[in-house]
């Protein structure tokens, strides 16, 4: 605004000869009256600041603004300008915010239902990186974990003791994949069912349809706890339409359990899809929980 302002002014400076010249009048012609005493002005660093003569219509007389007004009104111009802008990324950063929250809000508990999501539980398992893992209490199971979260390929199987972290690498590696741009869905098996008992039977719950075929597509499948959801016939038939249909898709899948005989929870049929390409950590030890 304030360099078009300048620039106007500059562009009827320098062509006010030109006007003139070409309409028989001098800056002080007979036919013009002279400049108003109150259009002079003294600015202290440029001096005394004549008027200027505008010859369109009946011509007239006008206040002129000095070289550094004109800079004040740039640097200002030029000040809002930074605001704008500062402003505009702030709102950026934001919703950048928004969007992410809302995507770790999704990946560990809204896709099952809002009723799922715990702020705590979220920022929780968000925490859990590889960098903060203690990888000297299992070093075998982070570097298959780690190798396997740069490219996950076939299924991934954690077995053993409590408090071993198990559930901690799992995380760590959805977390990881996240970074990278890639989408993934982490549940605890008695949530699922949970939440697929619920969306059955609960008018408004959802679509257990919905869950199923979510669980199916998702790039990367995280099971925690496989072994907690006690086993049924329907929740055998669920398990094998999940692994079947990731393995149909060719998309990896992680589980989590304390007993080896994980068969018993997923049924035989589940199994077999799920066996396919599956690599097993063993994790054994004391429980890190017990020594905080």
């Amino acid at each position: 605004m304030y360099k078009h302002q300048a620039a106007r002014e500059q562009h009827q400076a320098q062509s006010l000869g030109a006007l003139l010249a070409a309409s028989g009048h001098q800056h002080q012609g007979d036919h013009q009256a002279p400049a108003p005493k109150e259009l002079y002005w003294t600015c202290p660093t440029c001096g005394t600041i004549e008027p200027l003569y505008v010859p369109y219509g009946r011509g007239k007389w006008v206040k002129r603004s000095c070289e550094c007004q004109r800079r004040e009104w740039a640097r200002r111009e030029q000040e809002t300008i930074q605001i704008a802008v500062r402003r505009e990324q702030e709102r950026r950063e934001q919703r950048q915010t928004r969007a992410a929250r809302e995507q770790e809000y999704s990946m560990y508990g809204a896709w099952l239902g809002k009723e799922w999501v715990h702020d705590r539980i979220v920022n929780e398992l968000v925490s859990k990186t590889f960098e903060n893992y203690k990888r000297t209490r299992q070093p075998k199971a982070y570097q298959i974990a780690y190798a396997y979260a740069r490219n996950p390929q076939g299924n991934l199987l954690f077995f053993g003791d409590y408090g071993t972290g198990k559930t901690h690498l799992e995380a760590a590696i959805l977390n990881y994949r996240r970074e990278q741009g890639y989408r993934g869905l982490f549940t605890t098996a008695p949530d699922f069912f949970t939440a697929y008992n619920n969306a059955m039977h609960i008018e408004g719950a959802g679509d257990h349809y919905s869950l199923v075929s979510r669980a199916i597509s998702t790039p990367l499948l995280v099971i925690d706890d496989l072994d907690k959801a006690h086993p049924t016939d329907t929740r055998y038939d669920v398990y094998y339409q999940i692994f079947d249909g990731r393995f149909k898709a060719q998309l990896p899948t992680i589980v989590s359990t304390n007993a080896i005989d994980i068969e018993r929870y997923i049924g035989k049929a589940a199994y077999s899809r799920l066996s396919i390409g599956l690599q097993q950590i063993a994790m054994y030890g004391d429980d890190y929980r017990q020594l905080l």
